[in-house]
């Protein structure tokens, strides 16, 4: 692929291209180099690609593109991606840093359980909350006491899988058997733990380090 396969087209507040991929071609069969393709020719316009979203087609795969995103989720089509460029710092994602070098975001308005919260927080360049240790918690608490949100967040603990004993000395409650997935409430100096299925106020992600 070189710049005679970008082909400009019009867009309102950004710029966007699109690459026809070699499969594109007419009596050529798609292959399992398309999306790669497409995901180095955003990586090589460094900032200049915020983000590119594949689509299948007739012919195969049409790659797009596109110059500035307000987020992922806001990128038009099937499957999107975020440049590393774009999302170094978190900022466009909503991510804020809690003074220990991390970021989170706190979200809100859900319902949903807590395997729905990991694949979210996924989809969005980071991980469930899961604190690696009590001063990591104590710096998210600390911060939502001081802006909010209130109400209760999934965190990615769960004791039947990844937090056997309470290494960080942040549960005060008996552990109940089927309740095995964590939750922080507002500004509790503790994690409380829910039935896994239970749809509650949000969820807590963690950008991924490699974003940092």
């Amino acid at each position: 692929m070189d710049a005679a396969d970008l082909q400009p087209q019009p867009s309102k507040g950004s710029a966007k291209y699109v690459i026809r991929c070699p499969e594109e071609t007419p009596g050529r069969t798609s292959h399992t180099g398309s999306v790669l393709q497409c995901s180095a020719a955003c990586q090589s316009r460094g900032s200049a690609c915020g983000a590119f979203v594949t689509r299948r087609t007739a012919g195969g795969v049409l790659c797009e593109l596109i110059g500035a995103v307000q987020s992922c989720s806001a990128a038009p089509g099937v499957h999107t991606y975020c440049s590393k460029a774009a999302m170094a710092q978190g900022a466009s994602l909503g991510y804020v840093g809690v003074g220990n070098g991390q970021y989170y975001k706190f979200v809100t308005g859900g319902g949903n359980s807590w395997q729905e919260s990991v694949t979210e927080c996924d989809l969005i360049f980071g991980s469930l909350f899961a604190p690696a240790s009590f001063a990591e918690f104590e710096a998210v608490r600390a911060h939502r006491e001081q802006n909010g949100p209130g109400g209760t967040l999934w965190v990615g603990l769960r004791y039947d899988v990844n937090y056997p004993e309470d290494i960080h000395g942040i549960e005060t409650h008996t552990r109940v058997d089927g309740q095995f997935c964590a939750s922080m409430v507002d500004t509790k100096d503790h994690i409380d733990y829910e039935v896994c299925g239970d749809g509650f106020d949000g969820k807590i992600c963690k950008l991924d380090p490699r974003f940092v």
